[in-house]
């Protein structure tokens, strides 16, 4: 991840979860009243991913918050896994574990755990809360796994729901930024936009 990767998987999560892409006066102010600790959980995740490959002190200072925040959170997720636009409504039990690849635009919600191996997922994944995605599988874009679903084999269709325990296919679905409601589809394309405008 370069730098400028970097800074802007910073701007479209903010953006992703109702911020503004860069941090105004006001916000900065307010936040050391009132901390928003999912943004700075991010924000931590995006620096360590940063500075992994790199030896200097401020590899050991951001992960030290990354574990700070991940405790007070109790997020648990694994550096190098999401892709950009992640979207954490609520404070609660997340797992995701190292070595998965999942793309850009996931919504985690309480509860979801999705162990480590070697899933490939592609973008716009919705876990409701309590679903869970086990063992190496693929699963296609705009997949929406329900509430308490248990995932356990590849589904690489695009644009679908899961629910069950063992997951089926339920229906045909929209990507989630479409399905619920039209400032989650603003906020996409405003992320698309600063990334082209950012060169990336």
């Amino acid at each position: 991840m370069t730098k400028k990767e970097m800074q802007f998987y910073i701007m479209a999560d903010r953006i992703m979860n109702g911020y503004k892409a860069k941090r105004s006066i006001r916000e900065i102010i307010s936040s050391l009243i009132r901390p928003n600790y999912t943004m700075k959980f991010l924000i931590a995740l995006r620096k360590v991913e940063y500075y992994q490959s790199k030896k200097n002190i401020w590899k050991t200072i951001w992960g030290i918050r990354f574990n700070r925040y991940s405790y007070k959170t109790g997020f648990s997720i694994a550096p190098g896994v999401l892709g950009y636009g992640v979207v954490i409504p609520h404070f609660g039990t997340i797992v995701v574990g190292t070595g998965n690849t999942i793309g850009n635009y996931t919504v985690l919600h309480t509860t979801v755990c999705i162990t480590g191996g070697n899933k490939i997922i592609g973008d716009a994944l919705y876990c409701g809360t309590g679903a869970k995605i086990l063992n190496n599988i693929e699963l296609g874009s705009n997949v929406t796994v329900g509430a308490n679903a248990v995932v356990n084999k590849s589904f690489k269709s695009n644009g679908i729901l899961l629910t069950g325990i063992p997951a089926t296919i339920k229906k045909e679905e929209r990507p989630w930024y479409i399905r619920d409601g039209e400032i989650f589809r603003k906020r996409v394309e405003m992320c698309e936009k600063l990334k082209s405008d950012m060169g990336l």
